[in-house]
């Protein structure tokens, strides 16, 4: 990376108003209206977004019920709402989502 790309990155990631937690934790979701549970992959979290790797290409603007497990007995309930979507790799979709609020 040159310095220039590294003081561009720096720079983004000043923007946001939380800190990523790498978690790469399994999940589930559904998408609003349907009763198909899905599953993939919390790669991130922060205090209002989340990255979901997934199979199925989604698109930006829909929003999703999710569960991602953090421990034998907690899993941790959200609506969110995809921001972005972008291949992962031959299989995969990275989605970018904010969290609408949390549900129980």
């Amino acid at each position: 990376m040159t310095a220039s790309a590294s003081g561009l990155r720096n720079l983004y990631e000043e923007k946001r108003g939380f800190p990523r937690m790498v978690i790469n934790s399994p999940l589930d979701y559904q998408l609003v209206g349907e009763t198909q549970t899905h599953h993939g992959q919390a790669i991130n979290l922060s205090g209002n977004g989340v990255l979901l790797r997934t199979e199925q290409e989604l698109e930006s603007g829909q929003q999703l019920e999710i569960a991602i497990a953090s421990g034998a007995q907690h899993r941790l309930r959200a609506l969110v709402t995809i921001k972005r979507v972008s291949i992962a790799d031959a299989n995969h979709y990275d989605c970018a989502c904010v969290i609408e609020r949390l549900l129980d």
